[in-house]
């Protein structure tokens, strides 16, 4: 069958008139004694962070710290990011704590580092200064558990337990019967967005409900501290004076119970800290342990100078109306390779905030989905995630489809499998496979050319003589082309969150005129994009027409990060122009 032609020319750039809407925003950050210039001295931070978190916690830490010359280790402590133990696998705390051990064991003798414990990480740093003392400058507890000498562990785990456990939709599990204490516990959407992230961007709440996992709570195992050890180490305790999570008493309470060399407060923070008040929390952070004074509970009272940015953004959406959608639609959001669902954070909001429901998936070995790329033979393997999730999807009702990059391959399976409950399917400088254009051909196209650039990796599981079976974008790769135009803190983001990708067979794929050709489709060029380039998106575009073509200049390949308004207008766009 001759596939139809679209209606306008798919290579035609649309040309509009819009109602622009601007938004200023003046945003003043205040750096605190702290220069420009990288130090002379570089120091090696260790970031840790809090129960049903990751290291992802800090990614606008990471470049903020290596912006000044710095080095920086963010840990996944055990079955959190995206470490893959489950909770129910750990049994003691040594358990949970043991990728912060090994990273300590694998330091020369000669290293110290800063260790930095957020919340529950507190404990983790805790018993790294037992076992490691020689090994750490100081150690500094982020409104943080800070047990000690005189300071139970499990005490401090009781009041903060008590304090969290049934609160708004945080859910505790007891998996060793009812009459047992609790085994697990995961914070709700609610409790991120109204307690612990309630004074930072909304995008920072998004990206929590999207990554946060079971944390174990405590097995009963009491940590030991001993002044000799423990104790030998200079400790400095920052409070965050708005959190309701470990309250402001709470954290007195600690640090009477138990007082560090220095006390310092943060305001108009919120449990996090390092989302809420980043520049704060980077000036307040200790770069030599000779700074300590005798008295434990001296506040800080510093008059630095002040370096003031002030950025104006002016955000234009075309033919976009502040008012929410009358007839809200749904907007179903697919990653790409090596990424997941959290890569769509900064777009999450906006949509919401038009009134649209917005659902973003981890497919099969991405994300926080707890299966390994080894565990993946299919391509159907892979996308089963969203799948399930169109099969689920009632029959009287029909979503937008949004694939960014090797994501455009699962939307593509879905528009076969389940056309009726589509309305439009938005390609995001994506791979558009169709009747036409086999998803081999253009998996092969993309392999050859960034397979092996700079620090991406492919693996040979069955052997060099065999095509790869895996890859996975480098750290280099990540920062410098793929979130080549995103903010600092996105590439960050990402390093500490992206993963193997499996490359399975496409063979199996079939996409007809039928059913696949039956939904409208878009395409969406990322003009400056260095991982799908522009000629390979044209390319596609020519050997299998969309119903329409749009383009976002001056993006990278995360359009999600580096042109997060224009691609929102677009998507308000499409959802009324394919109603």
């Amino acid at each position: 069958m001759q596939a139809k032609k679209p209606n306008i020319n798919p290579m035609e750039k649309k040309v509009r008139n819009p109602t622009t809407l601007g938004f200023v925003i003046l945003v003043s950050l205040f750096l605190p004694g702290v220069c420009a210039s990288s130090n002379d001295q570089s120091k090696h931070f260790v970031l840790v962070h809090g129960a049903c978190l990751g290291a992802w916690s800090w990614y606008k830490m990471v470049p903020l710290l290596k912006s000044h010359g710095h080095s920086v280790t963010a840990i996944d402590l055990a079955a959190s990011g995206i470490n893959l133990l489950r909770a129910n696998e750990l049994r003691t705390m040594s358990d949970y704590t043991k990728p912060l051990m090994d990273f300590m064991e694998s330091l020369p003798e000669n290293e110290m580092v800063i260790l930095v414990g957020h919340s529950y990480g507190g404990a983790a740093i805790s018993q790294a200064m037992e076992l490691f003392p020689h090994k750490i400058t100081v150690a500094v507890f982020l409104t943080a558990f800070m047990p000690g000498p005189s300071l139970p562990f499990s005490l401090i785990f009781q009041q903060a337990l008590s304090n969290v456990e049934t609160a708004l939709d945080n859910k505790v599990t007891f998996d060793d019967g009812p009459n047992n204490p609790p085994t697990t516990l995961i914070f709700g959407p609610n409790y991120i967005s109204h307690v612990l992230y309630q004074h930072s961007p909304p995008e920072d709440a998004v990206l929590a409900t999207m990554l946060v996992r079971p944390a174990r709570l405590a097995t009963g195992e009491e940590l030991v501290f001993t002044e000799f050890r423990y104790g030998s180490v200079n400790r400095v305790f920052i409070i965050s004076g708005g959190d309701q999570v470990l309250t402001k008493e709470i954290q007195e309470w600690m640090i009477e119970k138990n007082p560090p060399c220095r006390v310092l407060s943060i305001v108009g923070s919120d449990h996090m800290v390092m989302t809420s008040q980043p520049t704060q929390l980077l000036a307040h952070l200790p770069e030599e342990k000779d700074q300590f004074k005798a008295n434990p509970m001296e506040e800080n009272r510093r008059h630095p100078v002040i370096l003031v940015l002030v950025i104006l953004m002016s955000i234009l959406f075309a033919n976009v109306h502040a008012s929410k959608e009358h007839n809200p639609k749904h907007f179903v959001l697919i990653h790409g390779a090596c990424l997941g669902a959290w890569s769509w954070y900064k777009l999450i909001p906006p949509l919401k905030s038009y009134g649209h429901n917005v659902t973003a998936i981890d497919l099969a070995a991405s994300g926080i989905n707890l299966l390994r790329a080894s565990d993946i033979r299919t391509f159907s393997d892979y996308s089963k995630p969203l799948m399930d999730f169109m099969e689920s999807v009632p029959s009287t009702e029909k979503v937008i489809l949004v694939g960014h990059s090797f994501g455009g391959a699962a939307i593509s399976q879905a528009m076969e499998l389940f056309p009726e409950k589509i309305s439009v399917a938005v390609f995001v400088t994506a791979s558009m496979p169709g009747p036409s254009l086999p998803l081999s051909e253009i998996v092969q196209k993309a392999i050859n050319r960034i397979g092996s650039a700079l620090d991406n990796k492919l693996n040979f599981d069955n052997g060099p003589n065999s095509p790869p079976t895996s890859f996975i974008f480098g750290a280099q790769y990540t920062t410098q082309v793929i979130y080549e135009f995103s903010p600092p803190q996105d590439p960050a983001l990402a390093i500490l969150l992206v993963r193997t990708v499996p490359l399975t067979s496409a063979e199996e794929l079939v996409f007809t005129e039928a059913r696949y050709g039956s939904v409208k489709r878009v395409f969406i060029i990322a003009e400056k994009d260095r991982v799908l380039t522009k000629e390979d998106q044209e390319w596609m575009i020519e050997k299998n027409p969309p119903s329409r073509v749009e383009t976002i200049s001056g993006s990278d390949h995360m359009v999600m990060t580096s042109k997060t308004p224009q691609l929102v207008a677009h998507l308000l766009d499409i959802a009324r122009d394919f109603s």
